[in-house]
């Protein structure tokens, strides 16, 4: 009988260790969702705007300065690792073009941001030249002082981040202008031209 009561005993202790082993188990689940959830919630998160220039006029030297900001629209401070973005020309009618744009975007040398910290709700701002590219390779763009086409700008750019909780993320972004002639007639609206990868945000 004293035997039978151990067995009883011993069999009980085991379901309870097994029962308090999933508890923990699922405490330790929950616990790790929570911190997932705090760290999407509370981290930072960076958007990149091209900078309308809607009206302005090109110079005469067929040259212009086109600019990007970076924004920081999470909740906590985000530590900048590098940038770039390119704003290239296409003729009107090479948009019918299923090759318009390369799959993976080609963002050339990046700039180094020398660990600069945007704070929530700050911005910083970057600029570049126009380009072309042919066969691959980007070059600076002059427009021509008798143009009187509709060009495309299809401005495409990244930025790498550190966020407050030591995970290097990245922001993509990817908008088209307008030019009529030398005159900048719209400003920027999503790219009908770029694959997901020119938009990706991690």
């Amino acid at each position: 009988l004293a035997a039978f009561a151990m067995l009883i005993i011993i069999g009980w202790q085991s379901v309870e260790t097994r029962r308090a082993a999933k508890g923990a188990q699922k405490a330790a689940e929950f616990a790790l969702l929570q911190a997932k959830h705090m760290a999407a919630s509370e981290r930072a998160w960076l958007i990149i705007n091209y900078v309308s220039r809607e009206g302005d006029v090109v110079d005469e030297d067929g040259v212009i300065e086109l600019h990007w900001t970076i924004k920081n629209v999470g909740n906590t401070p985000a530590k900048l690792l590098e940038t770039k973005a390119r704003f290239e020309v296409f003729w009107d009618e090479d948009l019918d073009s299923a090759d318009t744009l390369p799959e993976v975007p080609d963002y050339g040398t990046p700039i180094k941001c020398n660990d600069r910290i945007l704070a929530p709700q700050d911005s910083i701002g970057y600029f570049a030249k126009w380009e072309v590219r042919k066969n691959g390779v980007y070059s600076p763009f002059v427009l021509p002082a008798d143009s009187n086409q509709i060009l495309v700008i299809c401005g495409f750019g990244n930025v790498k981040y550190l966020d407050a909780f030591d995970q290097i993320c990245e922001s993509r972004a990817c908008d088209v202008s307008f030019i009529n002639g030398h005159q900048i007639a719209d400003g920027y609206h999503p790219s009908p031209l770029a694959s997901a990868a020119y938009n990706k945000c991690t």
